[in-house]
């Protein structure tokens, strides 16, 4: 059973005592955007979903605001971003943490790399 779509009106909802939690499925069985507002009205995305573990996981998207200023995420954005993930997901990558860690690790190593090249021949100019 699908969740349907978390809407711009429901983001926008007036704000309670204790966090609201909105869902929708993204690919069946491979993730869902969640969203949260926060007692004091901030409203944050979510991705959701099994580890190789079968372990729940949730992954910060980032925060909501209705025009995407500021490098903040509109709806439309935090589903496609959501989007993303569950298409990896889905491709096999369940450890989307571990996913993204590793890419970081090796982005770092290239750039270590690249910075002890320019040392070297600057050394030997």
């Amino acid at each position: 059973m699908t969740r349907p779509n978390i809407t711009a009106k429901e983001l926008n909802s007036k704000p309670s005592d204790s966090d609201i939690w909105l869902y929708e499925t993204i690919i069946w069985g491979h993730g869902s955007l969640a969203a949260r507002i926060t007692p004091s009205g901030e409203r944050l995305f979510y991705f959701v979903y099994m580890n190789s573990q079968k372990k729940r996981e949730v992954h910060a998207l980032g925060t909501y605001d209705r025009d995407g200023a500021n490098g903040l995420l509109t709806l439309t954005e935090a589903r496609a971003k959501a989007t993303q993930l569950a298409t990896l997901h889905k491709s096999g990558i369940r450890d989307i943490k571990a996913y993204f860690d590793a890419e970081e690790a090796h982005r770092k190593a290239q750039h270590d790399a690249e910075m002890a090249r320019l040392a070297k021949e600057k050394a030997e100019a």
